[in-house]
């Protein structure tokens, strides 16, 4: 999921500085991915968010 929003970032001539805040949507616990996938990439430079609620929309 990280790697397609960043390719979309990206298509924008963006990258993960220039993001203001990071929303996620699962039901399931993100907190052993924060250091590996999220921090590393700069992900929550902006704050993150977590919705303990399945996506508003599908198929992404």
């Amino acid at each position: 999921m990280l790697g397609a929003m960043e390719r979309r970032i990206a298509a924008l001539g963006c990258g993960w500085a220039d993001v203001t805040a990071t929303q996620v949507y699962t039901i399931f616990d993100i907190h052993p991915l924060l250091a590996d996938e999220f921090v590393r990439r700069a992900a929550m430079s902006g704050g993150l968010t977590w919705h303990f609620a399945r996506p508003p929309v599908q198929g992404l």
